[in-house]
């Protein structure tokens, strides 16, 4: 009858339940698998740490795994060369405001704690971060030192590895700058360094000019090309700058803006754009003329000692010495200290 077929189509009807049974599960919105977080999968700490090596260097300072928690841990270090104007560069690059100052320009820190590479431990890197007092995180984005003898190898060994162990070991980060310039004005300008210097630069000048024997440590200084291998041995071409001395004297304002670049800082925030040149050797030599009389050196004079140039013969010999650092740079680097 009506009534039963009525009931029979409400019967086959699924009815809302009422109320929801609190203890029964409820179903999953999508079935897909939940995502590990950073943490737990090994694919997303890579991303991030991709993500993180992408940001631009020098807008935050580094979280280090062992040091000083307020201490520095992003430096730039001018390793050379000896006389290509390393005291005038680090005088310009300290006035950036980010930019942090040692407590000495050359601290040699690397090459004087003549350790084996193991013991370049955590206390190591402690010593190495207080020669920054100043270091304000909130502040500064560098710590800076110039110690040329970072690229005297093998007089002075192991700067590059020491510094590499130190680095792997803390998750600081190193920006290197090495200046070079044309030998022979290196060698010029590093006899008149050397007649200021009353006790080995004597010997030294007076070895020259009586024997014309040119000193042995010249040529690991001018050999710009093998230094800058132990470098790129343990180092990232991205961590290294070649900057050419002839560029700073005469296009200072493009090798600054070159080396904020490098440092990845902004170059309006810089107090001065161009260089500033300390005049170093002449300064040199005026203190020494008002502490020695001529007696030293008889017969020449402040403007003589400036003027000083070597002979066409150890011009000579210098460039024999170096011609196949020269040509390895020219061919490795497209640089040519010749100009």
């Amino acid at each position: 009858n009506l009534y039963q077929q009525q009931q029979q189509q409400e019967n086959s009807v699924p009815q809302k339940p009422v109320r929801q049974n609190l203890d029964q599960k409820q179903p999953q919105q999508e079935k897909a698998v939940p995502q590990k977080s950073a943490r737990q999968n090994p694919e997303a700490q890579q991303k991030e740490k991709k993500k993180a090596g992408q940001k631009k260097p020098g807008k935050e300072n580094l979280t280090l795994l062992i040091g000083l928690p307020n201490g520095p841990s992003s430096f730039a270090i001018l390793i050379g060369a000896m006389k290509c104007g390393t005291t005038s560069l680090y005088a310009s690059l300290v006035n950036h405001p980010v930019i942090c100052p040692c407590t000495e320009k050359e601290p040699g820190y690397f090459t004087n704690l003549d350790l084996p590479l193991a013991d370049y431990n955590e206390d190591i890197f402690q010593g190495y971060q207080s020669l920054w007092p100043t270091w304000d995180s909130k502040i500064h984005q560098f710590a800076i030192e110039a110690s040329t003898s970072y690229s005297k190898c093998p007089d002075f060994p192991n700067a590059a590895q020491r510094i590499k162990r130190l680095k792997k070991l803390t998750g600081a980060k190193f920006k290197l700058i090495y200046v070079i310039r044309d030998p022979v004005a290196l060698a010029t300008s590093f006899y008149r360094h050397a007649m200021t210097d009353i006790n080995w630069g004597k010997h030294t000048v007076k070895k020259l000019l009586a024997d014309g024997k040119l000193a042995r440590g010249l040529r690991v200084i001018c050999s710009y090309a093998k230094q800058l291998v132990f470098y790129h041995n343990n180092f990232g071409r991205d961590d290294i700058l070649i900057v050419h001395f002839e560029d700073m004297v005469h296009h200072s304002e493009t090798t600054l803006a070159d080396i904020y670049r490098f440092l990845g800082l902004d170059m309006g925030a810089a107090l001065d754009s161009k260089l500033i040149h300390t005049h170093s050797s002449k300064k040199r030599v005026t203190d020494f003329f008002e502490n020695h009389s001529e007696h030293v050196y008889p017969g020449l004079t402040p403007e003589k000692m400036l003027a000083w140039e070597l002979s066409d013969n150890h011009k000579k010999q210098i460039r024999n010495w170096l011609q196949d650092d020269i040509r390895i740079l020219i061919d490795k680097y497209n640089i040519d200290t010749s100009h």
